[in-house]
Parts: structure tokens; sequence; C-alpha cells
């Protein structure tokens, strides 16, 4: 449902002028993958009674599964992303699984990246720019511990990168990541599990052990110019927790952040400076994601209408994240969590849960 341009001032400000919208249809209700991107067209990894499941589409509309000749198990797929010709999926794992597995394109085999230690539970994953084969791999071991594993061949060669104690300080931990550069990373910290924790008070069905109570923490982007050998902290937010970053560059890069548990933002980072570039009241923002090709840019999130409803949003800009289209839908889920764009950024994905919780799948 797309609300009355009216209904949308009242709501939503910042919003400099109007882009071109996309057009978002309904897809599916059910047990829908983690989405992330795969050459010609969306992949989607998701695991249930101790087995991973390979989902793959064209379009987002149908999904089928990709037989797997072996299947490592034992692991709760938490994200997944892409980089030809490998596929890694990460985790946490049950006793004897790995944290970390990845697929073979070509033959579509699973195995374990047995050099990331199972005790470990990967949270981002994310491609490192102008490189072949290269990932970033952002891992917690527990509250206060946690690394970066660059993983690169396949799975055969993996780095690990201590993070400093400073990234886990005022109650946040490291929750998302980008890697615009083999040199260039930034973190962003916020509660513990801020994707979904974060929205506690705007949508209490997702309030959980990790969720804080406004004033306790100020969340923050941190930037290591040498492959996470040292850390400075570029942005920070009062009161606030980002849920995701993703980069363009080293210059143009774009965070998510949740301001007292209620209201949402978009930092925008270009020419070595980070402001607003787009803000909401009574609501979330949760995801950001660029299509790398061609400089759209997209994100997700929820909001909440004066009357109690709760709706799904959907955000895209065509000039890389300058100004922004909001698209509201009612009867879908409360608050949309994920995101995924082909790197030309013709074709996309978006999901939540509904109220009974099933998954909704929303795509372009």
């Amino acid at each position: 449902m797309r609300l009355a341009p009216a209904v949308l001032l009242a709501v939503l400000y910042a919003v400099l002028a109007a882009e071109a919208s996309i057009p978002w249809s309904s897809v599916s209700r059910g047990a829908l993958p983690n989405t992330d991107v795969t050459h010609g067209g969306l992949l989607g990894m998701f695991s249930a009674d101790g087995a991973t499941s390979v989902l793959h589409s064209i379009k987002g509309d149908k999904w089928e599964a990709i037989p797997s000749e072996s299947n490592p198990g034992k692991l709760t797929v938490t994200c997944a992303h892409h980089k030809s010709p490998i596929v890694l999926a990460g985790g946490s794992a049950a006793a004897g699984g790995h944290a970390l597995v990845a697929m073979s394109v070509n033959t579509t085999r699973l195995y374990p990246v047995s050099k990331v230690p199972s005790s470990v539970t990967v949270i981002a994953i994310k491609p490192m720019l102008n490189t072949d084969d290269a990932f970033g791999v952002l891992a917690l071991k527990g509250a206060d511990d946690g690394s970066v594993f660059v993983v690169a061949s396949g799975g055969e060669a993996v780095t690990e990168v201590k993070l400093p104690k400073t990234l886990f300080a005022n109650g946040n931990v490291p929750v998302q990541a980008a890697f615009p550069t083999p040199n260039d990373w930034f973190i962003v910290t916020g509660v513990p599990t801020a994707r979904v924790e974060a929205l506690s008070a705007a949508f209490p069905r997702n309030a959980g052990p990790g969720a804080v109570a406004a004033g306790a923490y100020a969340g923050e982007i941190f930037r290591s110019s040498d492959a996470g050998a040292t850390w400075t902290s570029v942005h920070n937010v009062e009161d606030g927790a980002f849920t995701d970053i993703d980069c363009m560059s080293t210059e143009l890069c774009l965070a998510s952040v949740v301001i007292d548990n209620a209201n949402g933002q978009i930092a925008r980072l270009k020419e070595g400076a980070w402001s607003p570039a787009f803000r909401q009241g009574a609501g979330v923002v949760t995801a950001v994601r660029f299509a790398y090709e061609s400089g759209m840019a997209l994100a997700t999130g929820g909001l909440t209408t004066e009357d109690g409803r709760k709706l799904g949003m959907l955000l895209s800009s065509a000039r890389n994240g300058i100004r922004w289209e909001p698209d509201l839908r009612d009867n879908a889920a409360p608050v949309f969590d994920r995101i995924a764009t082909t790197p030309d950024g013709k074709t996309g994905v978006a999901s939540g849960r509904d109220s009974p919780g099933k998954v909704v799948v929303f795509k372009f």
C-alpha cells in the first residue's frame, strides 16, 4: 500500500526530492533464505533441522533448490555472500559443526572453511572490492571478543585479524562491516544483534536480551586503513545503534542507524565527511545496500503510523544515496530487515517477518 503524499510528509522528513519509485511486488510467504547476490540472479542460504540448504532465483519470484554433493550441516545460517566462483555462508555451529562453509558455484559442493574456528559466530560476510575472490568475514566470540577473517582462494587462504577492545566499548559490539579495498575496512557498532533487537521499542515483538534502554549506548563507525592493524572512530551517534553499512569506495559509504530504539537514519560518507542523508521518526532503518555497478542504493526498515499501524518500508535512491524515495507496505511485514540486489541494480529482494512469524519477500 502506498500512502498519500500528505501522510508521507507527516511522518517522513529530509527527503529533498522524489526519485523514480521502484515497482516492488509481493513474492511469497514462508521459509525464506538469507538472501544475497550471485551471478545471473539471487542466492539464498538457510538452515533447518541441522541441514544447510541453498536456493537460487533468477528474478526473485521463483526459488529453486540447488542440488548439493555434500552438506556439512550443524550450521545455523545468519549471512551469506557470493563472489564468483565461491559462495560463503556463516553463522553459529552446533557441536562438531563449522561456523563458515563455502560452496563452489560450478560443482555445488558445500564444504567447511576449517581455518575459521567453530567457536565463533559469523555475523557479516562482505566481498572485498577490487579483488578477485576475497571476502571479509566479521565474527564474534562472546560480548567483548571478535575477529575479521580474510578468506580467499575458495576458503583455502584464511587470515585472522583480532579486533581491539575499543570496538566493544559502551555496551556495543560490532554488527556489520564493509571492505571497499583489501586495506580499507569499516565496522559499525551497536547493541548485541542490533539488526533485530535494537528495534524493540518501535516493534515490541522483536525485543530480546540484547535490547537496552535509551541513553545506555552510543554507536560508532570505525575505520582501518591498514587491513585492521589500527582503528579510528570516524562517526558516532548518541543513544543510537548502527545496524548496517555498505560502501561503493573508500569515499562513498552508507550506514543505517536506530536512535533511541525508535527513529531511523541513513548516514552518508562523501568526501571524508559523514552527514544524514535520510531521517525518519516513529520507525527504523535496518539495512542498506549498494548496487555496485549502477550506483543505485537500497534500504529497508519499518514505520509506525499515528494510529499504531506498523508498515514495512522499502527505500530506494537512484543517486548514490543522496535522495531517497520511500515505499510503505501494509499487510506485509511490520519491518523489513534484509535486502539484496544484483550488481546492476535491476533485480532485488527484501524480506521480513509478518505477525505470525512467516517470512515475507518482496522483489523488484
